[in-house]
């Protein structure tokens, strides 16, 4: 038992991090009662693994902050049993087939929510899907959509949905191939933005009160 643990991270598919995840998922809430954060990365979660993972989740009463990176999730499903946590890092997962309605009802679920990686999962032109639930998401400070490839239909809602994330101090749009032409992306709105990556998205205007710091890095490199 470790009632005083508060930070959980277990990294790799090796022995070591296969008995720590066991441990977990089987010693119980008591032992893990003060765990309020915890990441995840470089497993091989089945849906099946992901569901009972959620379910164990979902009655540690102090969990606020959940990692579940280069896990290869296709699905999402008990995720949205977590309405308590305050960030949430996804990215690097496959999450861009038919799992954006039920992401829809993680984001929609979790109103404390002010942290949001969705970093490389494909996302495409499923982002209208994720669109409502973001933009009412009131308490969102921190959201990553890069590397998404948002082009196309994604790159519309894209223009739609950035006004109205005025809460926002930290967006990174990096690498998505946007090939927005110089005025369409207007950021007026997002007046507590201090940090903003559009590099690797061809030609950007970006326009925001308050911007202290843009990342362009050098061509061929993120």
């Amino acid at each position: 038992a470790l009632p005083g643990l508060a930070e959980l991270h277990v990294v790799g598919e090796d022995a070591a991090a296969r008995l720590v995840l066991e441990w977990m998922l089987h010693c119980g809430t008591p032992q893990l009662a003060s765990l309020s954060s915890i990441s995840l990365a470089g497993h091989l979660l089945t849906a099946r693994g992901c569901t009972g993972l959620m379910e164990s989740l979902a009655s540690l009463p102090e969990l606020a902050s959940l990692g579940l990176i280069r896990n290869s999730l296709t699905k999402v499903d008990g995720l949205e049993l977590l309405r308590g946590l305050t960030e949430l890092d996804l990215s690097s997962n496959s999450l861009g087939g038919r799992e954006q309605s039920r992401l829809a009802a993680v984001i929609s679920g979790a109103p404390a929510l002010k942290k949001l990686n969705l970093s490389a999962n494909c996302l495409a032109g499923r982002l209208l899907d994720l669109a409502e639930p973001l933009a009412r998401g009131a308490s969102l400070t921190w959201l990553d959509l890069s590397r998404n490839c948002l082009v196309r239909a994604g790159r519309d809602v894209l223009l739609d949905l950035l006004p109205r994330l005025a809460g926002l101090t930290h967006l990174d749009l990096a690498s998505n191939y946007l090939r927005i032409a110089p005025g369409e992306l207007y950021l007026t709105a997002l007046t507590a933005l201090t940090y903003l990556d559009v590099s690797g998205n061809g030609s950007v205007r970006w326009m925001a009160a308050g911007v202290s710091r843009l990342s362009m890095p050098p061509r061929g490199r993120r």
